[in-house]
């Protein structure tokens, strides 16, 4: 797969998230009677007596704009006109006519431009499809084969972003 470049300044390229690897869980073996493992737990943000300037940068970069739109799902027999986004109990914002609006609820198939945070949330949007192989009666010590494929919940296309942008959301299809 080649790597996405953003073109000049000024200009617009699109780019579909589709078109980006995005990261596989590997396949389980697992036995009837192993005992369960419930994931990789929560992991806790380092306490920070004053906000340092990588994390204040970190923050600014998230209430970026970004220009996107969230593609229809082909699949569905009644695909989403609306999809539901929030962070931290905030509704999603819109830029319109050069106004924040919180929406909440974002429209399939229009071009909008979101704040970052946004945008991630929307990005990271990645279920799993599980399927399990074994024998008829499973019995104890007999491997089940459990196979789990990611896709996009909410396929995107960017219209207009930074470089930084572009390298970010990379990172973000590949993690897990």
């Amino acid at each position: 797969m080649s790597e996405i470049q953003p073109s000049g300044r000024g200009r617009r390229r699109e780019v579909h998230t589709d078109d980006m690897q995005l990261s596989q869980k590997d396949d389980l073996v697992v036995s009837y009677d192993d005992p369960i493992e419930r994931g990789e737990g929560i992991a806790l943000a380092g306490e920070y007596d004053l906000i340092d300037k990588e994390y204040e940068a970190q923050l600014a970069f998230m209430e970026e704009p970004v220009v996107c739109q969230i593609e229809v799902q082909s699949r569905s027999d009644s695909p989403m006109t609306h999809v539901p986004v929030w962070v931290n109990g905030t509704a999603a914002e819109v830029r319109i006519d050069g106004k924040w609006i919180k929406a909440g609820y974002l429209p399939v198939g229009m071009e909008l431009t979101l704040k970052r945070k946004y945008v991630e949330v929307l990005a990271r949007a990645k279920p799993d499809e599980i399927s399990t192989y074994h024998d008829d009666r499973p019995e104890p010590g007999v491997p089940v084969r459990i196979i789990r494929r990611t896709s996009s919940a909410y396929p995107l296309t960017i219209i207009n972003d930074t470089a930084k942008g572009y390298e970010w959301l990379q990172r973000i299809k590949l993690q897990h």
